[in-house]
């Protein structure tokens, strides 16, 4: 949504500035870069923006994962040595 803002905007400028310039080749193909130029940038900036780098990250990227993988086929007798083991509360 931000770049379509944007580029409704920047046609308007460019429009004006190739009126001011001329039409001829040069002058468009320089126009044409610079908006898209501008647009391009305009989509790093709304990703950067979505991104929320000022917030702080709730844990490391690539963390362990909590349970250990058991391997396919491993059996009940596996799990049970990984599960870690809790006593029952007393009554």
């Amino acid at each position: 949504m931000a770049v379509f803002v944007v580029s409704m905007f920047t046609a308007r400028i460019m429009g004006f500035a190739m009126d001011v310039l001329g039409r001829d080749t040069v002058t468009s193909l320089m126009v044409n870069l610079a908006g898209a130029c501008v647009l391009v940038a305009t989509a790093y900036v709304a990703g950067w923006f979505k991104s929320q780098p000022w917030r702080a990250r709730k844990g490391p990227r690539n963390a362990a994962p909590r349970c250990p993988q058991i391997p396919h086929g491993a059996g009940r007798r596996a799990h049970r040595q990984l599960r870690p083991r809790t006593r029952p509360e007393p009554r």
